[in-house]
């Protein structure tokens, strides 16, 4: 799960119905917004597995294992928390875990089963994502955490 940037509202992945979740934060009180599918209603599969907003509060990328092994992507409105489809991504293998990097240009996604990071470039207007040259070869990486290097 995830706060919105300004804090009022929260982001919960459920894995086994596929589906994120959105509440009003208010004083340690939540109050149901939406249930959004990440996909379609046909998707009998389950394995939703991480998600993040962008550090401009812009949108939220989710991720999906199992068989559909990608990255969704959705525009949140900034009013009611609501998050709108924009697009999915294919990505490595079981992509169990995934990271924005601070300045919101790059997501790394790991692949857990394809033994890979791969890195997309984000562009900033549209949330949308493209693949770039880059790919570092991990061997079941399922977490990726940003720290300070001196």
């Amino acid at each position: 799960m995830e706060f919105s940037t300004d804090k009022k509202f929260l982001y919960i992945i459920d894995e086994l119905s596929v589906k994120i979740t959105v509440y009003k934060y208010n004083n340690g009180k939540l109050t149901f917004v939406q249930a959004i599918n990440m996909m379609p209603e046909d998707y009998k599969e389950t394995g939703a597995a991480d998600l993040h907003v962008s550090p401009d509060g812009k949108f939220l990328y989710a991720s999906n294992r199992d068989t559909a092994d990608n990255i969704v992507l959705y525009a949140i409105n900034k009013q009611d928390g609501k998050l709108s489809f924009i697009e999915r991504y294919g990505v490595s293998k079981a992509p169990r875990g995934f990271t924005i990097d601070p300045t919101g240009n790059f997501l790394l996604s790991a692949g857990q089963e394809g033994n890979a990071i791969i890195v997309f470039k984000i562009d900033k207007a549209t949330g949308k994502l493209t693949l770039t040259d880059n790919k570092i070869d991990v061997s079941q990486i399922t977490c990726l955490k940003w720290v300070a290097a001196e």
